[in-house]
């Protein structure tokens, strides 16, 4: 995962959107399985059915201050693996059904 982009890092969010932020994930440590709770529903037969899953971002990057940890990388420093496995454990709330 490579997320990347600018952000407002006042302490009302009411600056400008100015700074930038990485966020690089992608190592077998940092692999995370996705369990969704179980829903149901029922099908018929020949017809076309849809479930949209919801993926949010915010829920990602949830406890990672822009401010002080504006970069993650797992080659980096020991700080940017730090963001990085803070991240990664991230991934598994991020989902939701619709």
């Amino acid at each position: 995962m490579n997320v990347q982009g600018l952000a407002d890092t006042t302490a009302a969010n009411n600056g400008s959107v100015n700074v930038p932020f990485s966020y690089q994930l992608g190592t077998g440590a940092q692999l995370k399985t996705v369990n969704m709770p179980n829903k149901a529903f029922s099908m018929i037969a020949n017809n076309t059915y849809f479930v949209h899953i919801i993926c949010d971002y915010g829920k990602l990057l949830t406890g990672i201050s822009f401010k002080t940890q504006n970069t993650a990388n797992p080659f980096g420093t020991s700080a940017e693996q730090a963001t990085a496995a803070q991240v990664a454990a991230n991934v598994s709330t991020m989902f939701h059904y619709e």
